[in-house]
């Protein structure tokens, strides 16, 4: 997945992570047995591919994109340079 700051909007920061597990209870759904209310965002877990581009603030909000079918890392030169090519003026 790819990742950005709402700010940004991908223009020029694009952070490369791995989603590595997805949990069902207590993370995608929250759990509301163990007390968690139903307004409880969904969680993962991500590897970063660069770990200085981490984040580890859980107040930082980012905005995600994701495909639906293969991996982005195979096309991430291909992404990168359509973004630099794209903010040529």
């Amino acid at each position: 997945m790819a990742l950005s700051t709402p700010r940004d909007n991908f223009n020029t920061i694009c952070r490369i992570a791995t989603v590595i597990q997805r949990f069902v209870t207590g993370g995608l759904e929250p759990d509301t047995k163990a007390g968690e209310p139903v307004t409880t965002p969904p969680r993962i877990d991500i590897a970063w591919a660069d770990p200085d581009d981490a984040v580890l603030d859980p107040a930082e909000h980012m905005v995600m994109i994701e495909a639906k079918a293969g991996y982005y890392e195979s096309v991430r030169h291909t992404m990168r340079g359509l973004q630099l090519w794209s903010n040529k003026e």
